[in-house]
Order: C-alpha cells, then sequence, then structure tokens
C-alpha cells in the first residue's frame, strides 16, 4: 500500500474514451484521489 504524499508509480492509464496517457505527467503539480477498480 502506497503512503500518502509518496509518488505514483510511472505507468500509462487509459480514459472514458480509451486513450492512454501517461498518468504521472498529466497529474504532476496537482492533488488527485485515484480510485482503481470498475466504477460501473
Amino acid at each position: 500500500m502506497p503512503k500518502a504524499g509518496s509518488l505514483i508509480p510511472d505507468i500509462s492509464v487509459f480514459d472514458a474514451e480509451g486513450r492512454s496517457f501517461a498518468l504521472r505527467e498529466k497529474l504532476k503539480g496537482r492533488h488527485a484521489v485515484i480510485v482503481f477498480g470498475c466504477l460501473t
């Protein structure tokens, strides 16, 4: 389990339209809550 405030892994994920993007680059300098799993 990652600790609060730790860096996120350098991974690529998909948005709602199926486009891939680098998660670390997209969130750089921002605060975020990340939920993994199916949200439907």
